[in-house]
């Protein structure tokens, strides 16, 4: 590199350091000398990844070997003394023609605050969209809009998600493995809604008895809910009878469970409903059915979840 090149880079702001074809310092600028407490003089012939420490090391030592053995620009992130900057390694051909390396240091510290920022608009944006989502389903299911419920609320789990991967990315944390969970109680409104015109058609009515608040169920709930729906019109085809479908919380030794309940009152023998027993067990629960001289047959099925103050906000 030139006399005069050196002198230019003598006047940038951004830290640069020169390497030669082994990969030791053969120059570093002032801002580089003043941002990382070293001298040129102290420097000079030293590897340039012995000049950093632990990760930024690797980082150096990777992009300083892309470089000079295959002639490539290198980009990589690091950070010290709390500030961060984007380091661009590109290759400059020495008078042998033998390949060095020239790397420029940009902080990003201003950008990485509005990273951070528009981070938490994000997650507000998520919070507001999950309340109004809230507020208009009793609407959406009243007027029949299913889709338009189902194809919104996977929406909004799937910008969740997005804004939980976004601000691990930004923290260099890993990024959370998607985990799928499904509020029991809108679920069973969904297939409730849906089965309505096959009960009254039928005669008979469905009674749907949900508390304020059940815990989430992780899971893909899917196959649940088409194992329900096909049970449901089984079951009250032709039947003039009033069916009742609840749920509720239960404790089991330290365990949190959601008991899902169908009373069917004095109903004729039925077949056992294979599919929704595969269906529960699939996301870890338990089907039975017992019959009461009074009440009638009752099918039940449990399945595992969060406890309640684990979390009462929708994922999916």
């Amino acid at each position: 590199m030139s006399a005069s090149t050196l002198s230019l880079l003598s006047f940038l702001e951004a830290p640069v350091l020169v390497g030669d074809p082994e990969g030791r310092a053969a120059y570093v600028n002032p801002a580089f000398e003043a941002r990382f407490g070293v001298t040129a003089d102290g420097v000079t012939g030293r590897p340039l990844a012995g000049l950093f420490d632990g990760s930024l090391r690797e980082a150096m030592l990777r992009a300083v070997a892309d470089v000079c053995a295959r002639g490539i620009t290198a980009r990589f992130h690091l950070r010290h003394a709390g500030v961060g900057y984007a380091a661009v390694a590109s290759p400059i051909v020495a008078e042998d023609a033998r390949v060095g390396v020239v790397v420029v240091l940009v902080e990003h510290g201003a950008s990485e605050e509005r990273l951070h920022a528009l981070g938490k608009r994000i997650e507000h944006s998520c919070d507001e969209l999950g309340t109004a989502l809230s507020q208009l389903e009793p609407r959406l299911v009243a007027r029949g809009e299913l889709a338009l419920l189902e194809g919104a609320s996977r929406a909004h789990a799937q910008l969740r998600q997005a804004a939980l991967e976004f601000a691990a990315v930004l923290e260099g944390r890993p990024v959370p493995a998607t985990a799928t969970r499904f509020e029991p109680a809108r679920l069973l409104a969904d297939v409730a809604a849906r089965v309505q015109g096959d009960v009254s058609n039928g005669g008979g009515s469905l009674e749907l008895r949900l508390p304020a608040e059940l815990p989430l169920v992780r899971g893909e709930p899917g196959r649940l809910s088409a194992a329900l729906v096909d049970l449901l019109r089984e079951r009250v085809s032709g039947r003039p009878a009033t069916q009742v479908l609840a749920a509720r919380a239960h404790e089991r030794h330290g365990r949190t469970f959601v008991v899902v309940s169908l009373l069917e009152g004095q109903a004729p023998p039925a077949p056992e409903p294979a599919r929704l027993r595969q269906a529960v067990e699939e996301l870890g629960g338990q089907l039975r059915s017992s019959v009461d001289p009074e009440r009638g047959r009752t099918l039940a099925f449990r399945l595992p979840a969060e406890a309640p103050e684990a979390g009462s906000r929708a994922v999916g």
